[in-house]
């Protein structure tokens, strides 16, 4: 049968530094790795053994996609070591799902007094709406609310690999049955980070946002799309040779300066500019100073009150990982658990948009629905 086509997703941190080439997951999980997933989902656990796939695909692709977390091998067969989710699935998702966000949504709807209450002491210049969104809808169910449920046993956040890198992998059939889930909802955030600042996008994966993360990656793998040719150029002279001090720092440092004092060096305003969070020499998107701690402590405590034990119950039900097809490859629940969870949260900030809670990010032809701030 012909090979299935998918989606490859990355939860966690792929930009480290000092990163061999040959340990970036991106260079094996693409489409070029799509015939023999097809392959190993038709053989079943175990069906497909190592050797063979070493002869039918090569063995560098073969090593290499188990070294970035697809595959395990296991009695001297292939099975899966990632959740995968088929067009087959899409209909146990939907039954799972059926009824369980607006409940989840009328609860933080009445939880309202107490989420503005948190937010009030903000002035950025910016409605409560967006601050709401980045706030509510990204920072706290798209972060400390992960980490709550992670604490509780259940899901994960975090798996080492080999190279280093620390992420979770979730593979998606392309189909039209599962798009809403995989790349439609309002659940994807993209950081440029040094794990104390963060530019940052939050939105969709409906496209290919222009933002400081996907664009360094391309940069990375020497993949530029030419549309973006002129920002490439701005990029570069900004940051000049490889040399010396990393790009991220670089570009972090000229962002927190032009925040501080209201000035940066004009290749990286040029550069802020180009990627959406400058206009006219000043920031045009949230800033949010360390201050916003508190702000976000109170968040997460009103929303962790309300739908935490939901939540946590929700996830927690067994009937629906026995009805996905990777559940006879033994792939961790608790994995295949974050993916569910990035899918509940991304409904239910659907749903805080469509009642007018929290804003709604616009849709850009090309890059999807997405907003942009700046976290200090």
């Amino acid at each position: 049968m012909p090979a299935r086509k998918f989606f490859y997703f990355f939860y966690g941190d792929l930009i480290p530094s000092g990163l061999p080439p040959g340990d970036d997951p991106r260079r094996f999980l693409s489409h070029r790795a799509d015939g023999i997933l097809s392959a190993v989902l038709e053989a079943g656990p175990s069906g497909l053994g190592y050797r063979e796939a070493c002869v039918r695909y090569s063995a560098g692709l073969v090593d290499g996609l188990i070294r970035a977390g697809l595959f395990r091998v296991e009695a001297g067969g292939l099975r899966l070591d990632a959740p995968v989710f088929l067009r087959e699935d899409a209909g146990a998702l939907t039954h799972f799902l059926a009824g369980e966000i607006p409940p989840l949504a009328g609860r933080l709807e009445a939880a309202l007094p107490a989420l503005h209450a948190a937010i009030c002491p903000l002035d950025n210049g910016f409605d409560e709406k967006v601050n709401l969104y980045h706030l509510l809808c990204g920072a706290v169910l798209d972060g400390t609310f992960f980490d709550y449920l992670s604490a509780r046993g259940v899901l994960a956040e975090s798996r080492v690999h080999p190279s280093g890198l620390d992420y979770i992998l979730t593979v998606y059939e392309d189909a039209p049955e599962l798009n809403h889930f995989s790349n439609r909802l309002l659940c994807s955030c993209n950081r440029l980070s040094d794990g104390r600042r963060s530019l940052q996008s939050f939105g969709d994966a409906d496209g290919e946002r222009l933002d400081f993360y996907r664009f360094f990656n391309w940069k990375q793998a020497g993949r530029v799309p030419e549309a973006y040719r002129k920002v490439g150029q701005d990029w570069d002279a900004a940051l000049g040779p490889a040399a010396g001090e990393s790009p991220v720092s670089q570009i972090l440092d000229a962002a927190e300066q032009l925040a501080a004092g209201g000035h940066c060096a004009p290749p990286f305003l040029r550069l802020l500019e180009d990627f959406g969070y400058c206009a006219g020499g000043a920031y045009c998107v949230p800033v949010y100073r360390r201050e916003t701690e508190a702000v976000l402590q109170q968040l997460f405590t009103a929303v962790s009150g309300c739908i935490g034990e939901a939540a946590g119950e929700l996830l927690a039900r067994p009937g629906l990982y026995a009805a996905l097809s990777v559940f006879p490859h033994g792939v961790s629940r608790e994995e295949t658990a974050n993916e569910l969870y990035h899918i509940v949260f991304g409904l239910l900030n659907e749903e805080l948009a469509a009642r007018g809670i929290a804003a709604s990010p616009p849709y850009r032809q090309g890059e999807g629905r997405y907003l942009k701030a700046f976290f200090l």
